[in-house]
């Protein structure tokens, strides 16, 4: 009796280990990756574990990045089972296969950071496999976007947007003259949509930027139902100057992009550079066109207790 009593426990505490064991085997995921708007074969490149989806460190530097077979062999020291990445400008950082921990090095080889991973590094059929968002965003730069409706992983390179914005800062005053406006507006309160066209407008680009701007705004709150002059009206000594917005294009030149970028999500797609952010209960994003950056077309979101609001505009520059 005693001798089954053993024999059960052990199946018993047998079958209780095998789903952490199958759980450890990363298997492949059916995720897709875009890099920059291409297609990027990511069969065995990318996989999911218990705890975090980790992407092969050969295939993204080699297939994506353009390295070389030999250039990616001289990150590994099967010594020490450690990897030496580029990271930032010029410096390095060493990933060592089993441990959480990572140490950032400088261009001259000192040791100026350890950060710590979500998980280790480890080897899957002796390919390198890092953690996915880690390798691609801490290391790289890179913005990551996961589109769970088509399960499409973007990846867009900061050089990559770096170069449509300036396209875009390389416009000059006179290269265009005017800005047609056309776009639709879709309301839906408590389930009972309503769509309504919003009039197509032709900006003159040459004009004064304060009246741009009315007649921007004009426009918007028309398809609104509102009167842009009542709205004023309840703003005492309304003046642009105040908004620093009577400069034109001036102060778009100088602003620094970096922090925004954080927490933007960044897509590549039909030509265009796709830029979205979220939030509670809104969202707004702005398509560039990729051969000269300039602006396309926005979208904006809100819904608030059963109340949902959709404005999307399109701009044709000529």
């Amino acid at each position: 009796m005693k001798r089954l009593l053993s024999v059960a426990i052990a199946l018993i505490l047998a079958v209780s280990l095998l789903p952490a064991a199958f759980a450890a085997a990363p298997v492949p995921s059916s995720w897709t990756i875009e890099y920059n708007g291409e297609a990027f074969d990511s069969e065995g490149v990318l996989l999911i574990t218990a705890d975090s989806n980790i992407m092969q460190l050969r295939a993204l530097f080699q297939d994506l990045l353009g390295y070389t077979y030999d250039d990616v062999e001289e990150f590994w020291d099967g010594d020490a089972r450690t990897l030496t990445v580029p990271f930032g400008d010029n410096g390095t950082i060493v990933l060592t296969i089993g441990s959480t921990e990572a140490v950032v090095y400088d261009e001259d080889g000192e040791e100026i950071d350890t950060l710590t991973l979500a998980i280790a590094p480890q080897l899957v059929n002796n390919r390198a496999y890092i953690p996915f968002r880690f390798l691609c965003e801490t290391v790289l730069g890179m913005k990551v976007y996961a589109d769970i409706n088509t399960r499409t992983i973007h990846l867009v390179s900061r050089d990559f947007i770096d170069e449509v914005f300036a396209k875009l800062m390389d416009i000059e005053e006179d290269d265009y003259e005017t800005i047609t406006v056309t776009g639709t507006l879709f309301m839906s309160l408590f389930g009972i949509p309503h769509t309504e066209e919003i009039t197509a407008m032709v900006i003159d680009l040459t004009a004064d930027p304060e009246d741009i701007l009315m007649d921007v705004m004009e426009t918007l709150f028309g398809a609104l139902g509102l009167d842009i002059d009542d709205l004023l009206g309840m703003v005492e000594d309304f003046d642009l100057d105040d908004l620093g917005l009577s400069d034109g294009l001036d102060d778009i030149a100088d602003f620094d992009f970096t922090d925004l970028i954080k927490d933007l999500n960044f897509v590549v797609a039909d030509g265009m550079l796709l830029i979205g952010y979220a939030m509670d209960g809104a969202a707004i994003s702005f398509a560039f066109d990729l051969d000269n950056g300039l602006p396309v077309g926005m979208a904006l979101s809100v819904e608030e207790q059963g109340v949902t609001v959709i404005i999307t505009i399109t701009l044709i520059w000529a």
